[in-house]
């Protein structure tokens, strides 16, 4: 606890030394999160309160430490909790008004969050409950035991989030017949409101793909077509191909051709055709570019053989490539830097509101992980970056991705 209460005093004076030592919240130079603020003008740090603030926060925890737990009631403790859910609310909504006002309080903001953060943190201590001993647990029936197994065995895993099932998709297509725009062939035939639609997405062909709530909905939608004279002519519909996996070769040199690449591939995965190229992009190496192809599972499984492209004197590392959406500014997944909604930015490394870059902190905490068992009551692990492939989250990512891909 008292380590808890050092570091909470720090990071308090380090707010404020930083607020005296700099006008601005970001450099101009941030590479990775100019996407997102190109639009936006430096947010000037407003001071924080002076050294009394300090003060109450410290004697705020010290006095929270001397509570012993023993000494609160089951009803009492209900209550407290209670209390603090309210609490953790109403902090929240103030963050949020400070954060969507025309001139966001940045200041203020971040002082609420260290509040937040510090009772949150000092009430998971208080409430830890004592391991139960050896004779204590000699004392529980075989019955209780067997019902708090079975209790076990019944709860889901809390290291990864629950990965959302797809929802059902169809894709219907014009036949050669018909000369009209899909869309409006629908509109006078149907109800989209019948349905219950989620998405709705022009594909190639002229065609539209659409998703929907539930695999009812989507039969129902292929009945009411089947059983329309008009549409039946007009619309032919098919279910949704997995696509393949990729993989990924790595730092290749700018100066090196498709059909060097192509080559090398064909020669030592034993391929009877080239590669289908995806795209490529900048390498983590001066010069260099990363190269994305499409494979079956078969090719992929020859990756892990390999694990190294020979092309020349040189080697490259080679694997399977996973499309995951991360973004570098705020570090949630599902979207991209220049996508990004936010002004403040998380760090990677110690969740802190400021540019990864730039943090000097030695704690490792992983935003996603906080933040979620924060607000969701969640219990992931946080001692770790958000970038780390053992995350929750990308875990998450990943299994979804894998899901819609062909893997037979």
């Amino acid at each position: 606890m008292d380590e808890i209460c050092i570091y909470l005093f720090k990071a308090k004076l380090r707010a404020l030394q930083s607020s005296h030592s700099t006008s601005s919240n970001f450099l101009s130079d941030t590479s990775d999160i100019e996407g997102a603020i190109t639009e936006m003008s430096p947010i000037p740090m407003q001071e924080l309160g002076d050294e009394e603030d300090l003060e109450v926060l410290f004697l705020k925890l010290k006095d929270k430490e001397n509570i012993s737990s023993t000494q609160q009631s089951t009803t009492e403790s209900i209550s407290k909790f209670s209390e603090d859910t309210c609490n953790l609310h109403e902090q929240v909504e103030k963050i949020k008004g400070f954060l969507s006002s025309k001139v966001p309080n940045v200041g203020h903001a971040l002082f609420l969050l260290d509040q937040l953060q510090a009772e949150i943190l000092t009430n998971e201590l208080i409430n830890i409950k004592p391991y139960p001993q050896p004779q204590q647990m000699k004392n529980q029936t075989s019955k209780q035991v067997q019902t708090q197994t079975s209790q076990v065995s019944n709860q889901p895993p809390s290291s990864i989030p629950a990965v959302p099932s797809p929802n059902p998709t169809i894709l219907l297509f014009p036949n050669s017949t018909s000369s009209g725009n899909l869309s409006d062939i629908l509109n006078k035939e149907l109800q989209p409101e019948e349905f219950n639609t989620t998405n709705t997405k022009p594909i190639k062909g002229n065609g539209l793909a659409i998703s929907f709530k539930s695999n009812s909905d989507m039969i129902n939608l292929q009945t009411k077509i089947d059983s329309n004279v008009n549409l039946k002519e007009l619309i032919k519909s098919k279910s949704p191909a997995k696509r393949l996996p990729s993989l990924i070769v790595h730092n290749v040199p700018s100066s090196t051709t498709e059909e060097t690449l192509q080559e090398a591939l064909r020669d030592q995965l034993h391929l009877s055709a080239p590669l289908n190229l995806r795209f490529k992009f900048r390498g983590t190496i001066q010069d260099t570019s990363n190269w994305v192809f499409e494979a079956s599972a078969s090719i992929l499984q020859s990756t892990l053989k390999i694990q190294k492209l020979h092309i020349g004197w040189s080697m490259f590392k080679i694997k399977e490539f996973f499309h995951i959406k991360r973004c570098n500014f705020c570090r949630a997944f599902g979207h991209t830097t220049k996508d990004c909604t936010y002004q403040i930015p998380s760090c990677g490394s110690c969740a802190g509101h400021h540019a990864t870059q730039d943090c000097l902190s030695e704690t490792i905490c992983c935003v996603n992980c906080f933040e979620s068992n924060l607000f969701t009551g969640t219990l992931h692990p946080t001692t770790h970056p958000a970038w780390d492939r053992q995350c929750p989250f990308y875990q998450k990512e990943k299994q979804q991705y894998c899901s819609s891909r062909d893997y037979n």
